[in-house]
């Protein structure tokens, strides 16, 4: 494919509104057509060779018979990957259509504000030139001047009306084209989200009980170092209670972080998820440091305890645990608030990730570096599209213009995503993913991404 132009400028885009490559898409569709096309063979000559033989040695229907069932997943794989196939290369000839329509608006818009500027520049100098003819005896020169300073300011007018129609063509295809592509993903998904070929060990029971497994030991995990922050301020044994608690947060943390990790590796869950398990068991075990030594002071803290009364010296049993509850309540809130604000982040860059169009783990980590990063500092380079997946899941759902029209808001006023556009101070295009502490005023913290 020829290369498409980089300057957008004249429909007031940064960059192009439709890229991608369509003979890309569309072989790679093709390609996985005619794997249907092999495997649709390979099936019709299994069965053939079931035909008439209906009878014969046990071991002759034993064969005949798993000649049937590797049939019968063939033809399943056959129709994912026919349905895969078509889908891709339907989507390349839409693709190929909306960019010859952008291109075209390009051009248009292009001719027509270069027409703009010449035809504003003649509207100014006859209007000069009729400043000039004030004498009563030019009169009708002055005349002159002013008709063809109108015809002008018209004409320009006209250009500008025609790059407005241009942008409004632009919109309608960067909407074809997003119509197109959920289209394709649809029909993907609908065919292997049901043709049961994922029916291994892990699909049919693995992955269930290591994801079981995985959320139990994190709940208990943030149960037992909860509770070990609320019981540390009982006198005497609390430090010694909560060492045991973070001993059980520590190991329940590993045990989750185990569980993600496969579960990622597998694509079950995200790395983004499995990284924070793993940030999680390290937080554990550097926390049970904090009580080393407690288990040493436990018997002599008993002896203390029971010398004190016991529970009667802190007001009973229902004081402690009252107070305790509430301490308790009140952190799991705010723990449930945190969770909600991560998950809502991994959704939003999980929407905008398609199957096999960029490397999860990469932007996964590019997108955990920003809401890490203090100042300017840099996030690595990408290419536009990956560009463009970023900013959408930073931004998230509800986003809308900036007052300038060059970046986009999020909902809440917190962060905000520049497009790709050429740094001319830089001699290279970059796109910008910033954030700020309050939803108005500068920006504090500033992500460059190099576009590749």
């Amino acid at each position: 494919m020829s290369d498409r132009p980089t300057d957008w400028s004249s429909v007031d885009r940064d960059c192009d509104p439709t890229p991608g490559d369509p003979v890309v898409v569309r072989d790679g569709g093709q390609k996985y057509q005619a794997i249907a096309g092999a495997l649709a063979r390979a099936a019709a000559t299994l069965r053939r060779l079931n035909g008439g033989a209906s009878s014969g040695s046990d071991s002759v229907v034993a064969l005949l018979e798993d000649c049937d069932d590797i049939a019968e997943n063939l033809s399943t794989a056959q129709n994912r990957y026919q349905a895969a196939g078509d889908a891709l290369v339907t989507y390349a000839y839409a693709l190929d259509q909306i960019q010859a329509t952008t291109l075209q608006a390009l051009t248009a818009a292009n001719t027509a504000r270069d027409s703009m500027v010449e035809n504003t520049r003649l509207a100014d100098q006859y209007a000069r030139w009729a400043s000039y003819a004030t004498a009563p005896e030019r009169g009708e020169e002055r005349s002159y001047y002013l008709r063809m300073e109108v015809t002008y300011r018209t004409a320009a007018a006209g250009d500008q009306s025609t790059i407005d129609l241009q942008k409004q063509i632009i919109d309608q295809a960067v909407a074809d084209r997003d119509r197109a592509a959920n289209t394709a993903v649809s029909q993907i998904e609908d065919v292997t989200s049901t043709d049961g070929l994922n029916d291994s060990w892990w699909d049919d029971w693995g992955a269930k009980i290591v994801t079981w497994i995985a959320d139990i030991a994190e709940a208990i995990a943030s149960i037992a170092g909860i509770l070990a922050l609320v019981v540390c301020w009982i006198p005497i044994i609390g430090q010694a209670l909560a060492g045991v608690l973070m001993v059980i947060a520590a190991v329940t943390s590993i045990i989750a972080a185990l569980g993600n990790i496969a579960l990622a590796a597998t694509g079950e869950r995200t790395w983004t998820q499995a990284v924070i398990s793993i940030v999680g068991a390290a937080l554990a075990c550097v926390g049970l440091g904090a009580f080393k030594g407690a288990f040493t002071g436990l018997k002599a803290g008993m002896g203390a305890w029971k010398a004190a009364g016991g529970l009667a010296g802190q007001g009973g049993l229902k004081a402690v645990g009252l107070a305790s509850v509430k301490n308790l309540t009140t952190t799991i809130k705010s723990g449930v608030q945190v969770i909600r604000a991560l998950k809502s982040d991994l959704i939003n860059l999980s929407k905008r990730i398609l199957p096999g169009s960029s490397d999860w783990a990469k932007l996964s980590g590019i997108l955990r570096d920003a809401t890490q990063g203090k100042g300017n500092f840099g996030l690595g380079i990408v290419t536009s599209n990956e560009a463009t997946i970023l900013g959408h899941a930073w931004v998230g759902d509800g986003a809308r213009l900036s007052a300038g029209g060059k970046a986009w808001v999020s909902l809440d006023g917190l962060r905000q995503w520049r497009p790709p556009s050429f740094k001319p101070h830089l001699g290279k295009w970059q796109s910008n993913l910033e954030q700020r502490w309050e939803p108005s005023g500068q920006w504090q913290c500033n992500g460059h991404l190099d576009i590749e």
